[in-house]
């Protein structure tokens, strides 16, 4: 469904999506929906809880929800990524968010990585720094 009045593209909980998707605007999608391609948006990818991308995910800004599982995510800005996620490669032109649990291939960040929590990455490069916290505490 794309909703025109604030030019999003939303796509329902529960749903599959058997093709790739090119989008001149943001893409919102809810909890449990896999995406058999890649999506390349303009705009914004916001994920809910437990999606699946099993090709690409290119875009100006991601925003990952709890439980996800993704090849690749490459963002022009910042991403976002909630807990126990899944992720084989991360790269954005700032930073990266990154929520405990996660499991993660490789990041690249032109500016910061910033781990909030206990998560494996294989490989972090960060432009500028690495940051360590624990959203109950402060930095560590």
């Amino acid at each position: 469904m794309f909703d025109r009045e604030n030019n999003v593209l939303i796509v329902k909980s529960n749903g599959v999506v058997e093709k790739g998707i090119i989008i001149p605007s943001d893409l919102l999608a809810g909890r449990n929906v896999s995406f058999w391609g890649g999506i390349k948006a303009e705009g914004e990818v916001s994920l809910g809880r437990g999606c699946i991308v099993k090709g690409e995910i290119k875009a100006r800004k991601g925003l990952i929800g709890p439980h996800s599982r993704i090849k690749k995510i490459e963002v022009e800005e910042d991403v976002k990524i909630f807990d126990h996620c899944r992720i084989d490669r991360v790269i954005a032109g700032e930073n990266v968010y990154i929520r405990r649990g996660c499991i993660i291939g490789m990041v690249k960040a032109g500016k910061n990585v910033i781990l909030d929590g206990m998560s494996k990455i294989t490989d972090i490069k960060a432009g500028e720094k690495v940051i360590a916290l624990d959203s109950d505490k402060n930095i560590i």
